[in-house]
This record gives structure tokens, sequence and C-alpha cells, in this order.
């Protein structure tokens, strides 16, 4: 369904801590999914990414989406 996404690991200090899957599409910059560890909550790695990610799309004219499971 996202075979041009981008699937990365995020690590911190050489520790993998989550992972982020992104779809760069040519009308939006789609978030398939972002998840931190536990322990890497809370402390605006998440925050960080995703302005980044923000910035990214912002420098396109692009929109930012992002997909939510339910349940």
């Amino acid at each position: 369904r996202f075979a041009t996404a981008s699937f990365d690991v995020i690590e911190r200090d050489d520790v993998i801590v989550g992972r982020l899957y992104v779809d760069r599409r040519a009308d939006a910059l789609h978030i398939i999914d972002i998840a931190l560890v536990a322990s890497a909550r809370g402390q605006g790695l998440g925050t960080h990414l995703l302005g980044g990610l923000i910035d990214e799309a912002s420098a396109s004219s692009l929109p930012v989406t992002i997909h939510v499971e339910q349940g």
C-alpha cells in the first residue's frame, strides 16, 4: 500500500528507540507511523521529528497528513 515510503529506525546514542514511516507523495507528506519506546517518550524527540517533517513539507508547500489506526 505504501510502496514508496521510507521506513526508518530512530536511534539515540546508538540505541534503537523507535521507528518512523513516511510516504513522501507528490501532493502531501504522509506520516504512516511514528513510535518510540517508553523510555524515549516525553523528552521532545517525537516533537523534534514531527517538526522536521512539518518543515520539510512546508518548504515544498505540501500538507502533512497522518495515518491513525483505530482500536
